[in-house]
């Protein structure tokens, strides 16, 4: 995963259609869809056309095992998944109620801080330069970034160098283009 993460620079999802919400009942078969949900499971590739058509989809395995992780914890569970147009975000929540065996599963696309933890990892970020990326989201000048960091600007300046290097831009616009745009 690692290596296919690591390929190419990393970049949120292109897709415009509003996030979907599944219904996983304790059968593991969808109970429920919203037409965009159905659009997503379509883009993972990995359930045939036909099995989208009826109200009882089959579970694909991603989607499964996310579930069984939000019930196993009792707490959201999320991954990140990268399909031919970018990355996206699934988001798994116990249901609460009479029907508390079910699991609600978000898809949308994933945004450059959903993605920024599990960058940091394939690509060998350390906490410092994970720390300097949040602050260049939040709009900080290297200065401030310096200060809020309590380091040097040079110190700032060198983080920069080396997210640069890791993630394969050239330049601060470059790093918050592929992570915001």
């Amino acid at each position: 995963m690692r290596r296919y993460a690591t390929g190419a620079p990393p970049e949120p999802s292109r897709l415009d259609q509003p996030p979907g919400v599944l219904i996983v009942g304790a059968d593991e078969t969808v109970v429920t869809a919203t037409p965009s949900a159905r659009e997503w499971i379509g883009e993972l590739e990995t359930l045939p056309a036909h099995a989208l058509a009826g109200p009882q989809m089959p579970m694909e395995s991603t989607v499964w095992n996310l579930t069984q992780a939000a019930r196993r914890r009792d707490t959201p569970a999320l991954t990140r998944i990268p399909t031919r147009r970018g990355w996206i975000l699934l988001r798994a929540q116990p249901m609460t109620g009479k029907e508390n065996s079910a699991v609600a599963v978000t898809i949308q696309p994933a945004t450059g801080t959903e993605l920024l933890p599990a960058m940091a990892l394939w690509h060998g970020l350390t906490p410092k330069e994970r720390a300097v990326i949040s602050q260049v989201l939040e709009g900080q000048a290297t200065k401030q970034i310096a200060r809020r960091l309590r380091m040097s600007p040079h110190t700032v300046n060198d983080h920069f160098k080396s997210i640069y290097r890791k993630l394969g831009v050239s330049a601060r616009e470059e790093l918050i283009v592929r992570l915001l745009d």
